[in-house]
């Protein structure tokens, strides 16, 4: 929904004067709703330039789902927002960025603890000792992707984590 830039007044696409005041609309105020690269809404421009104190529904969705989406991010909490709160896309996005980042993690532990199982089982397998720091490192890494996602929660976006962001488990 476009605004006045006078009034504030609604106004629909493409049109040259504002129905409420009368005002010229140039070009450039045409686009009031402002989104970031690709699918990625941006929650605070749109509670901050709403029309006459209107806010979208899916901005509304955002605010109310912003505690259980964060959960997402802390392994088995995962299931809250899957469980609560499944009829929200913004909670329903995040939750399966949380689902796949813990099952990564999962798979990362067994993989590690199999490999320094292996290790400890003489010296022709002491090069595994390696593999299974490496992936210790990569915890490290999960750690960093479950801040971001928190970070995107709190200011209300729709990004994907980078690697493991593309990949949909739920629908």
């Amino acid at each position: 929904m476009n605004c006045c830039p006078k009034c504030g007044s609604p106004v629909q696409d493409k049109m040259r004067y504002c129905p409420g005041c009368g005002e010229r609309i140039a070009q450039e105020s045409y686009s009031q709703n402002y989104y970031q690269d690709g699918m990625n809404y941006d929650y605070q421009e749109d509670m901050n330039y709403g029309c006459q104190g209107q806010v979208s529904d899916e901005a509304v969705d955002i605010q109310k789902n912003k505690v259980l989406a964060a959960c997402s991010y802390f392994g088995v909490l995962v299931l809250l927002p899957l469980f609560l709160r499944r009829e929200s896309p913004f909670a329903r996005f995040h939750a399966n960025q949380g689902l796949v980042l813990f099952l990564c993690e999962i798979i990362c532990q067994a993989v590690s603890r199999g490999v320094h199982m292996v290790q400890g089982w003489g010296w022709p397998f002491w090069g595994f000792g390696l593999m299974g720091g490496a992936l210790e490192i990569l915890d490290l890494v999960f750690l960093v992707f479950a801040i971001w996602g928190v970070i995107n929660v709190c200011t209300g976006k729709y990004a994907a984590l980078p690697v493991i962001g593309s990949i949909q488990l739920l629908k």
